[in-house]
């Protein structure tokens, strides 16, 4: 949060008291930061005096208290995907209701526009709780087998996988890593399996599990050493430690 006072017509710097980042002039006496976003007013006595800066971190625990970078050069126009979804939707309207949106319709658009506005937030923070939510996420299309196959045809055709791979030795080349795709195509076709006889909330608490002993064991943290620990009591029972990263 800033606070500001009354600005003098001075020339102000080019540098951000905040991050050291080069301050733009956007008109109206301001500056901002071309990396933090920091707003400066062109007097420098005023940018260091009267310019304060809200310093309290916000809270780890709540991604919506916690500020997003500045944007970089990215990949895809939106607009034209917009204006796209905009045609379509009203096409769909025309279809569905005889006509499309207009003025005076016997409704109560700021109630339409509220009604909307409460599905909008449900979907926002379904999305944000299934990203946060680790859950299996099949590359391959699905097999014929995975609606023929039980667990222990599935796991035999794994361990057979497993006996290609070694036959080919450590050749690190095309061959050895057609096998490994297939290996890996064999391994979600069980997770398909399973998820049949189990569901799939019990196949994403198996993954959440698994994450959770990979992280209180330091997998996950670059910065320090992996510390290897006995084992873990999970959902499903204790979980031995193995040896070795995953």
């Amino acid at each position: 949060m800033l606070t500001c006072a009354t600005p003098d017509q001075q020339p102000g710097r080019a540098n951000c008291p905040n991050c050291g980042g080069h301050l733009a002039n956007i008109g109206s006496g301001l500056r901002e930061c071309e990396q933090c976003g920091f707003l400066a007013k062109n007097n420098p006595q005023e940018d260091t005096q009267t310019m304060q800066i809200d310093t309290r971190e916000p809270s780890p625990q709540n991604p919506a208290a916690t500020p997003q970078p500045m944007p970089t050069a990215g990949r895809r126009d939106v607009l034209p995907e917009v204006i796209a979804d905009l045609q379509s939707r009203d096409a769909l309207g025309r279809q569905k209701y005889g006509t499309t949106l207009q003025t005076h319709n016997g409704r109560d658009p700021l109630m339409d526009a509220y009604q909307e506005q409460l599905d909008h937030c449900m979907y926002l923070k379904q999305a944000l709780m299934e990203r946060g939510t680790p859950e299996v996420v099949y590359n391959w299309p699905a097999v014929k087998f995975s609606q023929t196959n039980s667990q222990a045809d599935q796991f035999a055709h794994i361990l057979s996988e497993i006996d290609e791979i070694n036959e080919i030795g450590p050749f690190f080349g095309p061959l050895l890593h057609m096998e490994l795709a297939d290996l890996h195509h064999s391994i979600e076709t069980y997770w398909r399996i399973a998820a049949k006889r189990y569901g799939q909330e019990h196949i994403d608490a198996i993954f959440q599990a698994v994450e959770n002993k990979n992280r209180a064991r330091g997998y996950y943290d670059i910065a320090t050493e992996a510390a290897p620990c006995p084992g873990l009591d999970g959902p499903y029972g204790h979980m031995p430690y193995g040896g070795g990263a995953e």
